[in-house]
């Protein structure tokens, strides 16, 4: 299974490094095949970055650093080949979709919604359905960044599947949020 990531620290603007660098590391015990992060800087400004192999945290680092919301993924291949094509994160036009698990019956699910997949990923089922408004029942975890009303905004999934989530209040309606598919060390 594939290792998850992100984080939503949009009304602080501000991240602990040693934390996130700690999470990706753990997210990426359960990679390997490839890793990647789409990622919102406070300027409104995106960052979309793939590569195969190992997660590079360092690196991974440096290019989020002005990022307040990010989704990342270190990839173990079940479905579609193992190249930069078909690594995560997903990304159309309304979504970036970072996925952990196994989608079964994803060739059904996009049959029934008649949707035309543009990967081989068994993740890019769950596009038709979030675009639906259905209910999301797989088996799996998954952390997306939704386009809603010019603005992107972080949803979460989680069901049979761990999905670790780590709120912390800075201050009244200051909340920065984390996300993660292992264990890790959480500090305030």
């Amino acid at each position: 299974m594939c290792g998850i990531w992100g984080f939503d620290v949009s009304k602080s603007g501000m991240w602990d490094e040693d934390f996130v660098e700690d999470m990706i590391k753990r997210a990426d015990e359960r990679g390997g095949h490839s890793y990647g992060f789409y990622g919102i800087k406070a300027n409104g400004e995106h960052i979309y970055f793939k590569e195969e192999g190992r997660a590079r945290p360092l690196l991974i680092m440096e290019l989020i650093k002005d990022c307040v919301v990010v989704i990342g993924q270190s990839r173990l291949a079940t479905s579609g080949g193992i190249d930069l094509f078909n690594a995560q994160p997903l990304v159309t036009k309304d979504y970036a979709i970072v996925h952990n698990g196994n989608i079964e019956n994803y060739k059904a699910i996009m049959e029934y919604y008649k949707y035309r997949p543009t990967t081989e990923l068994d993740t890019e089922a769950l596009v038709p359905v979030m675009r639906s408004g259905d209910e999301i029942n797989v088996k799996g975890s998954y952390l997306a960044l939704k386009l809603e009303e010019y603005e992107w905004v972080l949803k979460y999934y989680t069901h049979g599947l761990p999905l670790v989530q780590a709120r912390i209040e800075l201050a009244p309606d200051v909340i920065n949020e984390y996300f993660c598919s292992k264990e890790w060390r959480i500090q305030s």
